[in-house]
């Protein structure tokens, strides 16, 4: 990958946020110690089908692949048409799909997914309490019992723990520092 492409999906990434900072959620992508951090915890529970929710520019993505993770294994659904062409671009082996985690049932079930792991780098802290909810909904739907669901948050956002499902048990909980701003990852697993 080349710098000026690196450069460009910063920039990209900030414009989106300017535009929509509620579904960006932050003013650069991740650093690639919480996107590393994340890739453990994925690969620890080695999971069969992964979908991404939200994967922007790519960065977590980028890391799952180097990490051991498949391009079959994986899945990414990102509702801004924008970063659409450039997930193509950086990923033409790994199934993108152009969609919204408030449709999560209708997109697994049009493109037959069967997902034991769902990763998600929405800004779910940002969204109303009724969306949060909706769409963990769809995730407690489309995952199977014992499946798994790892999300991060920005420190200092109050994570509202009454939008999750009563059936989802956190696994683990861990905070990455060297993030702007500094990150916390949970790991649940479905009752």
């Amino acid at each position: 990958m080349t710098k000026p492409l690196l450069f460009y999906e910063k920039i990209l990434f900030f414009i989106k946020f300017l535009k929509k900072p509620k579904q960006i959620g932050a003013v650069i992508p991740s650093s690639r110690f919480l996107a590393q951090a994340i890739t453990k915890l994925v690969l620890q529970n080695n999971p069969r089908k992964i979908i991404e929710l939200g994967p922007g520019t790519g960065i977590l993505t980028k890391h799952l692949l180097e990490g051991g993770i498949s391009p079959q294994q994986l899945v990414l659904i990102e509702k801004d048409e924008s970063f659409i062409p450039l997930l193509k671009k950086k990923f033409p082996n790994i199934t993108i799909i152009h969609g919204d985690a408030l449709q999560l049932s209708k997109l697994t079930k049009k493109y037959n997914l069967n997902i034991d792991l769902i990763v998600s780098s929405l800004p779910i802290n940002s969204f109303s309490e009724k969306v949060a909810k909706k769409i963990l909904k769809e995730i407690e739907t489309n995952l199977p019992k014992g499946g798994q669901y790892i999300q991060y948050y920005y420190l200092g956002f109050n994570f509202n723990k009454n939008i999750f499902p009563k059936n989802f048990l956190l696994s683990k909980k861990q905070i990455i520092w060297a993030n702007i701003p500094p990150a916390v990852i949970t790991l649940t697993r479905k009752g």
